[in-house]
C-alpha cells in the first residue's frame, strides 16, 4: 500500500513540476513510449546531419562514437532537454541526408529514421514542405530562410538578369547543390527566368555535391560562378570568407526550418511550447548571433572554428544526474522516510 502512495505522490510531483513550466508532463511523454526508453534508463534521441554551422563534428579522430559536436542544433537541443528535464543523445544520420522518398515508397535520411522510430526527433534545418507533412509532424519553425546567391567580390553582378545576359568575354555560370531544395525550386518553378536558368544548369552540368564544394568553386572562379544556396548557409559562408558577397535580393518562397517527429507524437506539443518560450525570451536570436557573428574582414581574421559547446554523441548529456532526476531522487528518499514510520504503525 505504501508503494502505491509513493508512486501516486511522485506522479503528482512530476506533473506539477513540468506542467508549471510549459504545460507538458513527463507522464504524457512516457505514454508516447519514446524509441530510446526502457525500464532502466529513459532519454530522448535526436538525429541530425553534419552541416555547419548547424551541426559540426569537431572530434572524430578514431572514426567511432562518441563524437564531440558543436553548432546551433546541439545548443538548441540542450536547451530543449533542460526544459524537459530529461537526458538526451544526439546521433548523426546514417545515410540519405535530410530525407527524400525512395522508389519503394519508404524514406531515407533523417525523415526516414524518424518514421521508422529509430529516433524521437529530427533536429536539422529541414524545410517544411506539404508532401513531407503527409509522413511526419513538424514543429513551429525555429528559423526562416530564402534562397540566396553567393558570388566572388570580383564579379560585377547587380541583379538576377546579369546572370542571363552573359558577356561572351567573361561568361557567368551558376549552380546549386544536387538533390537540394534549391535544385527542386529551379527545376519545378514557374518563373520563366528560373526555368531558363535551370535549363542552362542542366546543359552545362554546374551542380555541386555540397555547400563546401560550391563555395570553393565560387572562390576559385575569379567572379565567373554564382552559387545558389539557402540564405542561412550563404550568410554563414560570407561571414567566414571575406572574398564572398551576397546578392542584394533573395528569391523563392519563405522557407521554414522545423524539428520533425512521428505523426501524433506526444512530444510535438511539448516542443512547440518550448520553442514559443525560447522565441519570447529571444533565445533563438541570441543563438543565431552566436553562430553567425558579425565580422569586420579588415580587422578580424577568419576563425579556425567558433568556441564550442561540447556534447558527446551516444552519451546522455547530464545523464542520470540532471537536476530533475537528482531532485526526484531526493524527493523519493524523503517520501520514503515520511511514509515508512506510518507503515510500521
Amino acid at each position: 500500500m505504501e508503494w502505491k502512495i509513493l508512486i501516486y505522490l511522485l506522479n503528482c510531483f512530476t506533473k506539477v513540476f513540468l506542467d508549471g513550466s510549459f504545460g507538458c508532463s513527463l507522464n504524457d511523454l512516457k505514454d508516447g513510449k519514446p524509441t530510446a526508453s526502457n525500464d532502466l534508463h529513459w532519454y530522448l534521441t535526436f538525429v541530425s546531419l553534419e552541416e555547419p554551422p548547424f551541426f559540426r563534428i569537431i572530434s572524430d579522430s578514431k572514426g567511432t562514437e562518441p563524437f564531440i559536436v558543436e553548432g546551433f542544433i546541439p545548443d538548441l537541443v540542450e536547451k530543449i532537454a533542460k526544459y524537459l528535464q530529461l537526458p538526451f543523445r544526439i546521433k548523426r544520420v546514417s545515410e540519405g541526408g535530410y530525407g527524400w522518398p525512395k522508389p519503394d515508397g519508404t524514406w531515407n535520411g533523417i525523415i526516414g529514421e524518424v518514421i521508422d522510430s529509430v529516433h524521437d526527433v529530427g533536429a536539422a534545418p529541414i524545410t517544411r514542405l506539404a508532401f513531407r507533412e503527409k509522413y511526419v509532424d513538424f514543429t513551429i519553425p525555429f528559423m526562416k530562410a530564402k534562397i540566396a546567391a553567393l558570388y566572388s567580390g570580383l564579379a560585377e553582378i547587380k541583379d538576377l538578369s546579369d546572370l542571363i545576359e552573359v558577356d561572351s568575354k567573361t561568361p557567368i555560370t551558376y549552380g546549386v547543390i544536387k538533390g537540394s531544395y534549391t535544385e527542386r525550386f529551379f527545376r519545378s518553378g514557374n518563373n520563366p527566368l528560373c526555368r531558363r536558368m535551370w535549363k542552362v544548369m542542366n546543359q552545362e552540368d554546374t551542380f555541386v555535391r555540397s555547400a563546401q564544394e560550391g563555395v570553393a568553386k565560387v572562390l576559385s572562379s575569379n567572379g565567373t560562378f554564382v552559387f545558389f544556396i539557402e540564405s542561412p548557409f550563404a550568410e554563414w559562408h560570407v561571414r567566414n570568407h571575406c572574398d564572398l558577397r551576397l546578392l542584394d535580393f533573395q528569391i523563392g518562397p519563405e522557407l521554414k526550418y522545423c524539428l520533425i517527429l512521428r505523426h501524433k507524437s506526444p512530444l510535438t506539443k511539448c516542443l512547440n511550447d518550448i520553442l514559443r518560450i525560447l522565441k519570447s525570451k529571444h533565445f533563438l536570436k541570441r543563438l543565431f548571433k552566436r553562430w553567425w557573428p558579425d565580422r569586420d574582414c579588415a580587422k578580424t581574421p577568419i576563425p579556425t572554428r567558433m568556441l564550442p559547446t561540447e556534447y558527446k554523441l551516444e552519451r546522455p548529456v547530464d545523464g542520470a544526474t540532471s537536476p530533475f532526476w537528482t531532485f526526484q531522487t531526493i524527493y523519493t528518499i524523503t517520501t520514503i522516510v515520511i511514509i515508512y514510520p506510518f507503515y510500521l504503525i
